[in-house]
């Protein structure tokens, strides 16, 4: 139970407390933990169903469906390798479709695509993309991107510490 007052003049309800905490999931109970692994084996297609799922980790329904909303994962920002691709291409390729394929299968995740409008039969694309999940050779990349049909030119810009 909360103390309501003390010898300092303080309610210890009135001390501000973030909405959000950062706490390893080692001190957590499994429940967490077993929400987060249901989670990632709804999303990656490996079961069917919530069912399937919750079954597969050993925890119920009820308790997936009461925590879900609460708990996500979290990505040190600093442990990211954000890198944005600046790529010209004709407007009637099939160069956007290639490139999304591509740093799909190179295991990048998209985190953000910006297209201008045509101009002169040619569109300017930015992507940023995060490839901390993925062993990249930015070069071998590059050079791959730029041998798509219809590329007219590709630039890697990354961050400070590369």
């Amino acid at each position: 139970m909360a103390k309501s007052g003390s010898k300092y003049g303080i309610r210890v309800e009135d001390i501000p407390v973030s909405q959000y905490l950062v706490i390893k999931t080692e001190v957590l109970p499994d429940v967490y933990t077993n929400v987060m692994r249901v989670k990632a084996l709804l999303q990656s297609g490996d079961v069917d169903s919530v069912n399937e799922a919750v079954q597969l980790v050993g925890m119920s329904r009820s308790a997936f469906y009461k925590y879900r909303d609460f708990v996500r994962s979290y990505q040190d920002p600093h442990e990211s390798n954000p890198v944005t691709i600046i790529a010209s291409f004709l407007l009637e390729s099939d160069a956007l479709s290639s490139i999304l394929l591509l740093l799909n299968d190179e295991g990048a995740k998209l985190l953000n695509i910006s297209q201008s409008l045509p101009r002169h039969g040619f569109v300017d694309l930015m992507l940023s993309v995060d490839f901390s999940d993925a062993e990249i050779d930015r070069v071998r990349l590059r050079r791959q991107i730029s041998r798509i049909a219809g590329v007219r030119h590709v630039d890697f810009l990354a961050n400070e510490d590369d």
